[in-house]
């Protein structure tokens, strides 16, 4: 075990404005051997989320600032290939926050044993993780739209929107959304049949809301923050409510931490 290594994405640097490749390095680094109620596990899947930004910078509001020259964190999905742990024996499927690197050792609270035959193991990380979760509280939680209310979601074609999306049209509401491209656009349309979708990069979203909304919106699922949310506040009816799920495109801004 004296040899055993793990590769990592670390932090190497503050970001600017905008992230680079250059804020981020590959590097080798020993694990500990194992202790009593410990494992090792062997990453399969690791997801990349836009919340992450925030403790790239040094402002330390929703997220901590993370130290330079330490190991990225986030979702991952696992099997364990050594075990000090009798309630996770070696070939366990396991869901963790020790992405962003190929194997790590962890104490086995620190990981959660999952089913192995799901369609697919990255599942864990979207519909069935923490996206899909977020989407399901906002909308089934929060916002609990009856059937013919407006919704409006942004970002409708990312992780966390495409899922508040069908919830609503689940539940029997007209669902408007915006998405950052044409092809995104055509998807929502025609995968996902929402009633009107707008391309945020090229639509004038105060008109498309007015036009698309003219009795208002009942209820907004806000993921970017920023004119988007401006636009909706305007189009909002009377006592319409607003579930703040994230605010990504001030995630780069330094007026948001």
């Amino acid at each position: 075990m004296m040899n055993e290594k793990a590769r990592m994405v670390v932090l190497a640097r503050r970001p600017g404005a905008d992230i680079s490749v250059d804020d981020f390095a590959v590097e080798e680094r020993p694990l500990p051997e194992l202790a009593e109620g410990q494992v090792r596990v062997r990453n399969r899947y690791i997801s990349v989320d836009p919340y992450m930004r925030l403790a790239l910078s040094d402002r330390n509001g929703v997220s901590a600032a993370k130290p330079v020259g330490e190991a990225m964190t986030g979702g991952a999905v696992g099997i364990v290939e050594a075990s000090r742990a009798p309630v996770l024996p070696v070939g366990t499927m396991v869901t963790s926050q020790f992405g962003w690197r190929d194997r790590f050792v962890a104490d086995a609270a620190a990981v959660q044993p999952v089913a192995a035959d799901v369609g697919r193991p990255s599942w864990y990380l979207g519909l069935l993780g923490l996206t899909g979760l977020t989407a399901y509280a906002g909308i089934e939680y929060i916002l609990e739209p009856k059937a013919g209310e407006t919704v409006f979601v942004s970002g409708a074609a990312g992780a966390v929107g495409s899922v508040a999306a069908q919830l609503a049209k689940r539940r029997g509401c007209r669902v408007v959304a915006t998405a950052g491209t044409d092809e995104k656009v055509a998807w929502l349309k025609d995968v996902l049949h929402l009633d009107a979708v707008a391309n945020y990069a090229t639509t004038d979203l105060t008109a498309f809301l007015a036009k698309q909304c003219p009795a208002g919106i009942d209820h907004y699922f806000d993921n970017v923050g920023g004119p988007t949310l401006d636009a909706a506040i305007t189009a909002m009816k009377p006592k319409g409510r607003i579930v703040v799920c994230g605010a990504i495109s001030q995630y780069n801004t330094p007026n948001y931490c």
